[in-house]
């Protein structure tokens, strides 16, 4: 039998999510397949960062069913397959240390618990010293992060995620914050990592800086998905109510950014 569709990676059957007994977003029905760039777009308040959040089994699951990679959410498999970059980059302010020490972090989901040395032996740090490369940070590997850029600060987050081996990476916002020249790098890293067979799932309300990457779009807006489409048949006007913030739309959280689990590695 001829297979013609890449595998999902990502399954929503009418999914809801939401926090205790309050549903954010509901109805959603959505699959994402291998090798696929999809952007999430969406008003203020929308549920895309629940959304995000029940992808990565930190909000709860009201309703439906979701699945990664075959994996009920929220199970070790689930998580072992998805590379969180988040969107705000406070390394500067929250933390010192190298950018090879930052990604570094994104071993530990590899690492067993009963052998934490693991995650500076040999193949761990070729497994870092890789994914710097893939960001074009190699050379400022020892540098301490606080002395980077915003655009390289971000680049060290997606490092991190990659260091972890993912199936399909989830980023919120990559592109905000940074200039146009920095967003350019971050887009052509974006592609590369495309070019290597991963999934890219971007929260963002900057979609021309990813028009050359994007192959779906995916409009959040009343609490469910509204539009699903490739991006030339995106609702003219669309753009313009794509801002992304959630604030109000469920309780304070921090997502932490050590989920960014794998498999597979960088190929």
């Amino acid at each position: 039998m001829l297979v013609t569709d890449p595998a999902p990676v990502i399954e929503l059957e009418g999914a809801a999510f939401g926090y205790d007994d309050r549903t954010i977003v509901s109805g959603l029905d959505l699959t994402v397949r291998r090798g696929e760039v999809v952007a999430v777009l969406g008003p203020n308040g929308a549920g895309k960062s629940t959304l995000v959040k029940g992808l990565l089994g930190l909000s709860d699951l009201h309703g439906g069913r979701a699945r990664v990679l075959g994996h009920d959410i929220g199970t070790p498999g689930a998580r072992a397959g998805i590379g969180y970059v988040p969107q705000r980059h406070t390394l500067a302010s929250a933390v010192r240390a190298t950018a090879a020490e930052i990604v570094t972090m994104g071993r530990t989901v590899r690492t067993p618990w009963w052998a934490p040395w693991r995650i500076r032996d040999g193949a761990s740090r070729e497994t870092v010293r890789g994914a710097l490369s893939v960001v074009g940070l190699a050379d400022l590997a020892d540098h301490d992060v606080a002395t980077l850029s915003g655009g390289q600060q971000r680049r060290v987050l997606i490092a991190r995620a990659i260091a972890s081996q993912p199936d399909v990476f989830l980023m919120d916002e990559p592109t905000a914050g940074v200039d146009r020249g920095h967003q350019a790098v971050l887009v052509a890293v974006m592609r590369r990592l495309v070019e290597r067979g991963a999934t890219l799932v971007i929260v963002t309300h900057e979609l021309d800086a990813l028009a050359d990457i994007v192959t779906r779009t995916v409009v959040v807006r009343g609490g469910g998905i509204q539009q699903d489409c490739a991006p030339a048949q995106l609702a003219a006007g669309e753009q313009a109510h794509t801002h992304h913030s959630d604030e109000g739309a469920a309780p304070p959280s921090t997502v932490p950014t050590t989920i960014i689990t794998t498999k597979g590695g960088p190929r």
